[in-house]
């Protein structure tokens, strides 16, 4: 019994040891939380959220709780790109102060029928302005891409500047594009869903 004592301790310590480890890893992939959400549920009003069409190239309107952006069909084909633009509170101003706790976008996308032949984040400050591609997270069309992310601290796969720039930037930012080019000569169009700020 004596002998016993000791290899049933042991077996006890393992298991607290692998309960601990279960824990530590439920912890430590708990999802981040959501800073700031538009879910696009109602009309984004003018004012107070208010997305739009940065040039005029695609036409964006809410539609079926969720933005759809729509380039035209043409007759001779030419390369155009726009975007879903917001320049307008709670998205703009020093992030460092409106959310310090602050770690990237995320959104859902949809591209109708066809994928974009570009497809790009930029974040300005009205001087500075940062670019990241985020086309390889679009692998299909037809169907909702739950999570594309935005990483909001400086790396290699920023465009514009180093990391005391886009710092900068983060401080006073002024306006976001989600900016799609369209691919080939067909009607296109590309849904934006659950715009997020996570922490």
């Amino acid at each position: 019994m004596k002998v016993a004592q000791p290899m049933s301790m042991l077996k006890r310590l393992r298991e607290l040891n692998v309960c601990w480890l279960l824990l530590l890893g439920c912890v430590m992939s708990a999802p981040a939380a959501i800073l700031q959400i538009e879910d696009f549920n109602v009309d984004p009003s003018p004012g107070s959220s208010d997305w739009y069409s940065r040039d005029g190239e695609m036409d964006v309107v809410w539609d079926a709780n969720s933005l759809l952006g729509t380039f035209e069909v043409q007759d001779t084909p030419f390369f155009q790109s726009d975007a879903f633009r917001i320049d307008s509170a709670p998205w703009i101003g020093d992030y460092s102060t409106l959310n310090p706790s602050f770690s990237q976008f995320t959104f859902d996308f949809m591209a109708m029928t066809v994928l974009p032949s570009t497809f790009i984040v930029r974040i300005s400050n009205g001087g500075t302005t940062f670019i990241r591609n985020l086309l390889p997270q679009l692998s299909v069309s037809g169907m909702w891409i739950p999570g594309i992310q935005i990483p909001l601290s400086y790396d290699a796969s920023w465009l514009g500047g180093d990391a005391l720039a886009f710092d900068a930037t983060m401080q006073a930012v002024s306006f976001i594009d989600i900016q799609v080019g369209r691919n080939g000569v067909t009607e296109q169009q590309y849904r934006l869903d659950n715009f997020a700020l996570l922490d």
